[in-house]
């Protein structure tokens, strides 16, 4: 039997050949983020690179202010397509995805959405929290679904492709969404409601016909939506406690990792987004003892993730830079 210190450097040595992608991830632009990516092993991040309420002025400026940022460090690389991906593993770079979490950057023009893939907006969210002209988000008392000026969202996105994300979609939009939608969407940070009951957290339901559609999830160190009891906060063996249960419902194939982590965030910010969503929140708060599932408070934690994955068996989510050279 391979010692308990044999198993970690057999995963570490695994983890430096593995395509890491982190689904979800806040960037702040400073040298520390680099030394915290290089840690991870991190291949790639998709970054919520504008604010969920930003429109098309704000959301231009926005990203202007993360491209200067990416040119002047050679440590990153705009991702513009899967290649780009392989590409940083190679050049042993950070590729940095450009993923709002709303879509209402376009105003009511869906042809702004060529505009902003030109930018380099690859993934994004048809909504946040709340109702857009797209459709209803996850705190909505009504979820009205999804609206005619949403589906020729979801074409134009299709035809452009554009990844529709539906992380804190409601839960009829997210599923007329998935329905309308060609192409296979994602959830890039989410966890079961079947175990933690969270609004933010998607059913069964959902899950299924996410799978169904291609589409991937990706699991989250989100403190308020990983809990597996209730008020209890959660470790990292909760973080696979929701991981397993997603793939025995909908097989590993549909199964990622999106940490959510926060590296902007202010204790004025914290306190925003607490009194804006005490739904989601809960016990939660910046003074509570964190926000982050203990064991996975920051983006480090990621060869953690995959010791985790080798001692519970799941080698199909392990994906080396060998295989992609294949």
């Amino acid at each position: 039997m391979m010692s308990l210190a044999s198993l970690k450097q057999r995963a570490l040595d695994l983890h430096r050949k593995l395509v890491v992608i982190n689904a979800s991830t806040v960037i702040k632009y400073d040298d520390a983020h680099f030394v915290g990516a290089r840690e991870a092993g991190i291949t790639a991040s998709s970054h919520t690179v504008t604010r969920p309420a930003s429109l098309m002025r704000e959301s231009i400026i926005e990203i202007k202010d993360c491209l200067k940022w990416m040119s002047s460090h050679q440590e990153c690389l705009l991702v513009r397509n899967a290649d780009d991906i392989h590409r940083a593993k190679r050049e042993g770079r950070e590729g940095i995805i450009l993923g709002p979490q709303n879509v209402n950057f376009i105003e009511n023009q869906v042809d702004l959405l060529r505009i902003f893939k030109s930018l380099g907006i690859t993934i994004t969210q048809l909504t946040y929290n709340e109702l857009n002209l797209v459709g209803g988000g996850c705190l909505e008392k009504i979820d009205p679904g999804l609206s005619k000026f949403g589906a020729k969202v979801v074409e134009e996105m299709n035809k452009l492709g554009i990844v529709i994300d539906l992380s804190h979609s409601g839960v009829r939009t997210a599923m007329d969404a998935i329905e309308t939608s060609k192409d296979p969407v994602i959830f890039s940070h989410a966890n079961p409601y079947g175990l933690c009951p969270n609004p933010r957290n998607k059913t069964d339901d959902q899950l299924k016909a996410l799978a169904e559609k291609g589409g991937v999830i990706g699991i989250t160190a989100y403190g308020p939506i990983s809990e597996v009891k209730r008020n209890v906060h959660p470790t990292i063996d909760d973080f696979f406690t929701h991981l397993k249960y997603v793939v025995d419902l909908i097989g590993v194939d549909h199964v990622g990792i999106g940490t959510d982590h926060e590296e902007t965030q202010t204790v004025e910010s914290l306190i925003a987004f607490e009194t804006s969503y005490p739904e989601i929140v809960g016990i939660y708060t910046h003074d509570k003892g964190g926000r982050y599932v203990r064991g996975m408070e920051s983006i480090t934690c990621f060869p953690m993730i995959t010791e985790g994955l080798i001692t519970r068996g799941y080698s199909c989510l392990l994906y080396t830079s060998d295989a992609a050279d294949e």
